[in-house]
This record gives C-alpha cells, structure tokens and sequence, in this order.
C-alpha cells in the first residue's frame, strides 16, 4: 500500500499532459489514482487481487433467455464476485416511463435493499450483468455506510470505479455505450458515469498494479474501450 501511494503521489506532482499519451486529462487521471487508493484503504489491498469477471460461460454458465428469474441469477452470479449476499437484495423490474433515461436504480427500502432494473433490457445479459453490477457497488458503498452520496458529488462515479476495481470493468467498459435498433432507428444509449477514456486509464491502472503486463482479459474489450485500455497502457508503461 505504501508503494502505491508513494508512486501515485510522484505521478500527481508531475501532471503530465495529454500529449504524452493519457486519455483521459490530468484531473480525471489524478481522481482515479487517488479514489482507487481509496477504495484499496477501504476494501483492503486483497479485494484487488481477485479475477478480472469477463462475459463468458465460466463465469456466467446459465442460459439467458430475458426473464425476471433469469436476471435474477445473474444477481446471483454478480454478487457473489462483489463480495455481496444477494438474499439480502430484492431485484424488481420497471418500464421506461416510469423512470426515463434511467436504466438501474438502488435505494433502501425498510431498511432492505432494493435494485430495480428497466424492463426493456431483459433481453440483453451483458447490460443486466452491468447495471446490477453498478447497483450493487451502491450497496457496497452506500449500504454499508463507507460513503453518504450527499457529501460526495462525485459519488456515481466512484461506484463505476469500485466496480473496475473489484473485477467488473471489462463487461462495464463493454457496455458503456449500447446501440440497438428501435422502430425509429439506431438508438445509442449511455451506461454509467466513467467516460469510455476514463474505464480505458481505469482499466489500465488496475492491470499496472496487478503488475499484469499482458493480462489475458484485455482480449474481451470492445473495440472503443480497447483502444482506450492500450493507450493508457502504453502511457502507464512509459511514464510510470
């Protein structure tokens, strides 16, 4: 931990610019180097030795056919890598209307959490996998008791983080941005709150300090997020 810390305050003091490589500017690359350390104080250093989860049938092996229980499994599935019981969480579903542009929600409910998940992306398991998995991290963070969200404005984004840091940030990055067709056309839609730069350094800085030089995992990243991943790690490999 002191390495790590004695390291990341080196690399703050430099403020190396954009021009060197980082995709993400200086502000962003100091927060996810200061909040992963954080997080490593809060969770401890072990918490970050875990496996990278990736979408694939050895970590997810059940079939996906889109309905409750099956979303339902996959809580499963997402909370066990998360370190959380999920027969502590009801998982219920809404339509668009009822919250639009919001794709998961958490929030204690008699003292019980509670996700919700909007019903029109039961057909897609990556992105349930990925908003349970944002979901979750506010149970890690919120439910127990390590943040108060009205002291932290940046405390959406800390739960993408601590889902990179606790093994999830591929199929997150994956499925930041999601394209899907619709009777009106192509439809983009946004997941999450780290930028796609932002998961690439993120992602890059968790493999550097892993020491995981050639780490197996980057092979399951979508085009865009790759390309992130292999910029901030060609800059991580050369400045430090």
């Amino acid at each position: 931990m002191a390495r790590w810390r004695n390291r990341f305050a080196a690399l703050a003091r430099t403020g190396l610019p954009e021009a060197f490589g980082c995709p993400v500017p200086d502000a962003e690359r100091i927060w996810i180097d200061e909040q992963l350390i954080w997080l490593a104080d809060e969770f401890g250093a072990q918490a970050f030795q875990g496996p990278v989860v990736l979408p694939t049938a050895e970590f997810f092996p059940e079939q996906y056919q889109g309905t409750l229980e099956d979303a339902a499994r996959l809580l499963d599935r997402v909370a066990g890598y998360l370190g959380v019981e999920s027969r502590r969480i009801d998982l219920e579903v809404y339509s668009a209307a009822q919250l639009p542009g919001v794709a998961g929600h958490y929030q204690l409910r008699n003292g019980r959490p509670v996700i919700s998940i909007e019903r029109g992306r039961l057909d897609r398991a990556g992105s349930v996998i990925a908003v349970i998995a944002h979901e979750l991290c506010h149970d890690r963070l919120i439910g127990e008791g390590r943040i108060d969200p009205a002291r932290r404005e940046d405390h959406e984004r800390l739960t993408d983080l601590l889902g990179v840091f606790l093994g999830l940030g591929v199929i997150q990055a994956n499925h930041r941005t999601e394209f899907s067709v619709t009777g009106g056309g192509l439809r983009v839609s946004r997941l999450g709150y780290l930028t796609e730069p932002m998961y690439g350094y993120a992602l890059a800085r968790h493999a550097w300090l892993r020491t995981e030089y050639d780490p197996g995992w980057a092979a399951h990243l979508d085009l865009g997020p790759a390309g992130q991943y292999h910029r901030a790690r060609l800059y991580l490999d050369t400045q430090g």
